[in-house]
């Protein structure tokens, strides 16, 4: 988590990714439970917590009302953002993040959405599912 010097596209991807970073962090910091996953990225959880962070952006730039939904382990009420529409709507969704070195695949990708769909959002309410992969 710090800037890389190195000459060439990689160091440049990575302080791209940083800075990507502490925008979001700066831009995010007033939404309903930032606190919680900025705590989640200092306990080790940061590959994960990063795609929210990802997502976040994306729905902050759309002007679309969302929360983050503070942990609490039990199925079905495990997700990530808590989302309002224009029209009253309300919609949970649940980020999934594909690490660099994994296989990509179609079962691989239809594995995240399943286990989202059946660990993470209720049954009984709208659901989205993130899915950020690996750049090819």
């Amino acid at each position: 988590m710090q800037i890389d010097y190195t000459q060439g596209p990689e160091g440049e991807k990575k302080t791209s990714r940083l800075l990507d970073f502490a925008e979001n962090l700066f831009n995010l910091q007033y939404i309903d439970g930032f606190d919680d996953r900025v705590d989640q990225m200092r306990t080790g959880d940061i590959e994960a917590t990063f795609a929210e962070f990802d997502f976040a952006r994306f729905l902050y730039i759309h002007d679309i009302n969302f929360k983050f939904v503070v942990r609490s382990g039990l199925a079905g009420k495990d997700y990530d953002f808590g989302i309002r529409y224009s029209d009253g709507r309300d919609a949970c969704a649940d980020a999934k993040c594909r690490l660099e070195d994994t296989e990509m695949r179609a079962e691989t990708i239809l594995n995240a959405l399943r286990k989202a769909r059946t660990n993470n959002l209720p049954l009984d309410e709208p659901g989205i599912v993130f899915v950020k992969v690996p750049q090819g």
